[in-house]
């Protein structure tokens, strides 16, 4: 008897959007080691819809995000918004690479069934056929809960743009679903996860709103990500 789980997924995926990083191709000498080291940045804020709506066309502006991001960072220090994920990745310039903060829940997949009707005495002393025992898990699958990132970045000639072919998520345990058998309850974790994926174009250091994302749990919040990369050569 196989039972899944319930995941719950909100998934937007934004457009790749290039801002105004100049129009330069990646460097494509494949004879020389790469001469990028190329660090990625993912934040990850949950905040009230009603506070945090009024911060998102500034969120979407290049030119005026990193101030928003202050204030979602003084949000946090102030305890009216809840910091969900910060990543911090390296990694080579045409290198993917991945980072994670995660829980490992265990949980049965699939179950034995009961025993075959043997033959008892009842207590009237008439030989009768029952089932005996319960379902007894006999495999196991391990869920991972909390943020992901995971980047493979290009960068231009001359370092001043890069493209990031990304994935980020978060996934949270949002309770268990119990099912009910004739012998016993089984119990399976209802997930969460928020996922955005794709590629971007950003000019060396500079930060984008890759997602916005309604969360089921805590109700009535938002949750933005953030993504930063700059890149440094190599000595």
């Amino acid at each position: 008897m196989r039972i899944l789980p319930t995941v719950a997924c909100a998934l937007l995926l934004l457009p790749a959007v290039a801002h105004s990083a100049p129009n330069e191709p990646a460097s494509t000498d494949k004879t020389d080691l790469p001469r990028w080291n190329v660090r990625t940045d993912a934040l990850m804020v949950a905040m009230p819809q009603e506070k945090l709506l009024p911060l998102l066309p500034d969120l979407r502006d290049p030119g005026k995000i990193d101030a928003a991001v202050e204030k979602l960072l003084a949000a946090i220090q102030r305890k009216e918004a809840i910091l969900t994920g910060c990543l911090m990745l390296f990694t080579l310039d045409g290198a993917r690479g991945e980072s994670r903060a995660i829980t490992e829940l265990l949980y049965p997949d699939d179950y034995g069934g009961p025993q075959a009707p043997q033959t008892v005495m009842d207590p009237a002393n008439a030989p009768a056929n029952r089932w005996t025992g319960v379902p007894n898990p006999s495999s196991f699958t391990t869920m991972n809960l909390g943020p992901f990132l995971a980047v493979e970045p290009h960068v231009s000639a001359n370092g001043n743009s890069i493209r990031l072919e990304f994935e980020v998520q978060r996934a949270t345990l949002l309770g268990f679903d119990v099912y009910d058998s004739a012998l016993a309850k089984i119990e399976m974790p209802r997930r969460f996860c928020s996922k955005n994926s794709g590629q971007i174009s950003l000019q060396n250091g500079q930060r984008s709103l890759i997602g916005v994302h309604v969360l089921t749990k805590p109700k009535g919040y938002l949750e933005v990500f953030i993504l930063q990369s700059s890149a440094t050569p190599l000595p």
